[in-house]
């Protein structure tokens, strides 16, 4: 299986450069990521049980599916002539503009505000914990019922439905303004309130996201242009070696005594964080009682749209339930996926990736829908590097977001696709407002 896994990964990547050349950097990126820790899961390095054949089998169904999404836009875009339609309407260099500073004004009207006050009150908080472990379990709500930072359900959502979807929103605007403009204030500002944001949770993601983002601006850079000169990129390069020193300090807070050098934090940190989904989304496939056998329909990929249905269909007094809370109900016990060199059991839970969401909504014909549609709309987007469109690099950020975190949970349930909807609606109203202005 090593070896059809292996050839599997080469011959999608062979193909995605043949089809979309200097364009194919986020397919290349993608699957050198997937294949790579699936490659890694099989070799169960650290002791973690190795996905079955048919589970390897739907993750490369999946990324197979995204590269002929790629050859498809290809055969398209050679018919009809090639541009895509986002690059002619308008969203240029001053729409851009004018959408980084609506998001600068969102940002510091609303999501900055928010998370500064939680940041202050989790410094209090955190000095009645006896350890940052026990605060992050009551963060969440484990042993309370609520969430000790937020206390309020009502409170949750607004960070759930409105904080977060603009945090990532402004990651994103702020990616793309970077790499067309060098303008970095949003960029650093989006910075600011994810790593504030991780530190109230007691979370290391925000750090990951930024590590994976400023890697991500790296490779488009050099995409565009064919190559990359070191004094040009020698700050994102400090702000890496930052952010890894950060993240690691973070780690060591809230890992007390279970953390035993560097090669347990290799073995946990890296590689059993990066493979752990691959073992958890088989075990459950095995377990004929899991939520996986359970269809949802299309439901589960609608993510936080689907809680805001189930939620308003509530107040009416109809009760429902979303599936995405179903998902992150059925993947938060801690289940045995492996065992340590001692022999004793490993034990992991949350990780399902986003073939969790994918494989309950359709099984394998969902699978192969939603990577022809992702991998479409990376080629469709891709072609932004190319013209130098800020609103096509911007949902390809978007689309890098979802696809790498992908692997480590189901990624469409949480707060990507509503912060994809807050930069539609940024770049209409921009895109309206200077049309106002030239009608004047």
């Amino acid at each position: 299986m090593l070896l059809i896994v292996l050839t599997a990964g080469i011959l999608n990547i062979l193909i995605s450069i043949v089809i979309l050349r200097r364009r194919s950097v986020l397919l290349v990126i993608l699957h050198l990521w997937w294949f790579g820790w699936l490659l890694i899961s099989l070799l169960s390095l650290t002791g973690l049980y190795p996905p079955s054949n048919f589970t390897i089998a739907l993750f490369v169904l999946l990324l197979t599916s995204i590269t002929a999404g790629a050859g498809i836009y290809a055969l398209i875009c050679r018919q009809r002539g090639g541009v895509p339609k986002y690059i002619l309407w308008g969203y240029d260099r001053g729409a851009a503009f004018l959408a980084e500073t609506t998001m600068l004004k969102l940002v510091f009207f609303t999501a900055l505000p928010f998370t500064i006050f939680f940041f202050i009150r989790m410094l209090f908080l955190i000095g009645s914990e006896p350890d940052l472990a026990a605060y992050r379990a009551k963060v969440f709500g484990i042993g309370l019922g609520y969430s000790l930072l937020f206390r309020f359900p009502v409170i949750e959502s607004i960070n759930q439905f409105v904080i977060e979807p603009i945090n990532l929103a402004a990651l994103f605007l702020g990616v793309s303004a970077f790499i067309l403009h060098q303008r970095h204030k949003l960029l650093l500002t989006a910075f600011l309130i994810i790593i504030l944001h991780s530190l109230m949770m007691m979370g290391r993601f925000g750090f990951h996201y930024i590590f994976m983002m400023l890697l991500f601006i790296i490779a488009c850079k050099i995409s565009m242009r064919g190559r990359i000169a070191f004094r040009s990129i020698k700050g994102i390069i400090v702000f890496v070696v930052a952010i890894f020193v950060f993240a690691s300090t973070v780690t060591h807070l809230r890992s007390s005594d279970k953390l035993k050098g560097l090669r347990n934090t290799i073995t946990m940190y890296v590689i059993d964080y990066h493979t752990v989904s691959f073992s958890i989304f088989d075990r459950d496939l095995q377990e004929p009682k899991s939520v996986l056998h359970i269809k949802s329909f299309g439901r589960s990929s609608l993510g936080p749209f689907d809680r805001i249905i189930v939620n308003m269909l509530g107040l009416f007094g109809v009760e429902k339930n979303a599936q995405p809370d179903l998902n992150g109900l059925a993947l938060m016990p801690n289940r045995e996926v492996g065992r340590d060199p001692d022999g004793n059991p490993k034990f992991y839970n949350a990780f399902g990736s986003v073939l969790y969401s994918l494989y309950r909504d359709g099984r394998q014909m969902f699978i192969i829908f939603a990577g022809v549609i992702f991998g479409f709309l990376a080629s469709f987007f891709s072609e932004s590097l190319r013209y130098k469109n800020s609103y096509g690099i911007t949902f390809l950020t978007a689309l890098a977001f979802i696809g790498i975190y992908g692997i480590f949970q189901p990624v469409l349930e949480g707060p990507a696709l509503l912060s994809i909807l807050i930069i539609v609606i940024t770049y209409k109203k921009s895109s309206y407002g200077i049309s106002e202005s030239l009608a004047k």
